[in-house]
């Protein structure tokens, strides 16, 4: 019998073969506003894995990313900021940036253990510790024409947010402006990155995902222009290589092959009822029990034998 190994922080939770994901081991979490509630499918074959986050949203979710602890993140439209919870087990873990941001548009995460937020009251760009959830600091300010960043992520060091129809780019830890790109960006929610540097852009006003080279700012062609009608947040998932676009007005999540383009599928109908943002979390390969056994047997041997030899 096979079972599923799901590793964070050094913890490692077993599971039947009942529930393990299918090859991809991915998960794929959906804000959903016309449930209030966060929506989770296996990112391989669509199925639907049930539902979290139900009454903690004073204004619904939003925005929503997998922070380096493992831990998802959802932006709340109301006055709650940002809601963390367990993605596996659903559990709700607290929050942060309650009395910061309100009205969050944008959320996004670096490999140093930080969040970042957007708020639709304010031109900046909020940074808390996802550990402690203390304020940080703010980037961004005064770049964007005055206008709210609808949408951030991160790559290689640097944040990029979407606002007043461009691109931004900062450096994540200092804040510095190092430019911008891209143009008619207005009315766009999603923004991601992938693991070789290009950035894609989806919105209400283009029913298509846009994509660029991350390091130089330059377009490098569109997708989707006949499948998404009503393009809102989107992300990367890094094991099937694709873009997945939550398409609100007719419920589904699309996805694309993230290099070529190639519409692959949706899924989510009858399910979501107004998607708006979307995470993914890759889950490390599932192992056997003879596997499980074999590296217990050789850590008590190498135990003895560090023994022996003292």
């Amino acid at each position: 019998m096979k079972y599923c190994k799901l590793l964070f922080c050094g913890v490692i939770v077993a599971a039947g073969l009942e529930s393990c994901l299918a090859s991809s081991d991915s998960l794929v979490f959906v804000a959903d506003q016309g449930t209030n509630q966060i929506e989770r499918f296996d990112a391989t074959t669509g199925q639907y894995l049930g539902s979290l986050g139900n009454g903690f949203f004073s204004g619904g979710p939003g925005a929503l990313v997998i922070g380096s602890d493992g831990q998802l993140y959802a932006g709340d439209f109301g006055t709650n900021g940002i809601e963390r919870f367990n993605p596996l087990t659903g559990l709700y873990e607290g929050s942060l940036g309650s009395g910061f941001v309100s009205g969050v548009l944008g959320i996004t995460a670096d490999y140093l253990g930080n969040i970042y937020a957007t708020s639709s009251a304010s031109d900046a760009i909020y940074r808390f510790n996802q550990l402690t959830g203390q304020y940080e600091g703010q980037l961004g300010a005064g770049f964007a024409g005055g206008n709210s960043y609808s949408a951030i992520t991160t790559y290689g060091g640097n944040l990029y947010a979407l606002g007043n129809g461009s691109i931004y780019r900062f450096n994540a830890l200092t804040g510095q402006y190092e430019g911008s790109f891209g143009s008619g960006f207005v009315g766009s929610y999603g923004l991601t990155a992938d693991s070789s540097g290009n950035l894609y852009v989806t919105g209400n006003n283009q029913q298509f995902v846009t994509r660029f080279n991350a390091f130089s700012g330059q377009y490098e062609g569109i997708f989707g222009s006949s499948i998404i009608s009503f393009g809102a947040g989107n992300a990367y998932d890094a094991a099937s290589g694709s873009v997945l676009v939550d398409d609100y007005s007719s419920g589904y999540i699309r996805r694309f092959n993230a290099f070529t383009g190639t519409y692959e599928n949706s899924f989510g109908l009858g399910v979501t009822n107004g998607p708006y943002g979307v995470a993914v979390l890759a889950v490390p390969e599932p192992i056997s029990l003879l596997t499980l056994g074999g590296l217990a047997l050789l850590i008590k041997r190498k135990h003895q034998q560090s023994k022996n030899s003292n």
